[in-house]
């Protein structure tokens, strides 16, 4: 025998399937009058329905490989404008694969202005392939320049960083040794 539950869920059933144009406007409206609890739904049904979106995306962009790319060329612009208006009200937030702030943009400006001339590697005097190497990521204009290679000045100073805690030798260390071995630090 049917419940009477059961017969009053068959029948909702019934008439959403024959109605879908009410039901999608009724969901609609309820969207813009509940902004945060459909917000919060979205997210609770994704959580809970994450491997069922992971292979739906995957199926999607199997069958569609050039769609992402094409959007990029027609909206490179617009992404362009919203990165980079998203990433001067949100200095704070940059960082790299470490977690580190990025300081590179701020260096680049001032060696585009030639303030900052990259000459020799401060350790073993070497002129190619030279680096900007920050002792200090909070302080980005503080920069002491290290050859760049697989055994050079720059990667022994990171294996120094690894052997010590994630602490680099500091400025005050660096100004030292340029005073002693008859060295310019810019």
């Amino acid at each position: 025998m049917v419940s009477k539950l059961e017969r009053t869920r068959a029948n909702k059933k019934k008439w959403a399937l024959a109605n879908p144009e009410k039901i999608k406007a009724s969901s609609i409206k309820w969207k813009k009058n509940n902004p945060e609890k459909a917000r919060a739904n979205t997210k609770k049904w994704k959580l809970k329905n994450s491997e069922h979106i992971q292979v739906y995306n995957n199926i999607w962009w199997a069958a569609h490989p050039d769609y992402q790319r094409q959007w990029y060329r027609d909206n490179r612009k617009k992404m362009c404008k919203k990165s980079t208006k998203w990433k001067r009200e949100h200095p704070e937030e940059i960082q790299d694969y470490l977690g580190r702030p990025i300081v590179h943009m701020k260096v680049n400006a001032r060696a585009a202005a030639h303030k900052f001339p990259m000459q020799e590697c401060i350790v073993c005097g070497a002129r190619a392939k030279l680096h900007r190497h920050h002792p200090d990521y909070t302080k980005p204009l503080e920069v002491v320049v290290l050859c760049s290679g697989l055994d050079s000045c720059h990667a022994k100073e990171h294996e120094f960083a690894k052997t010590h805690n994630n602490h680099f030798h500091s400025m005050r260390w660096w100004k030292q040794y340029a005073k002693e071995h008859k060295k310019v630090i810019t």
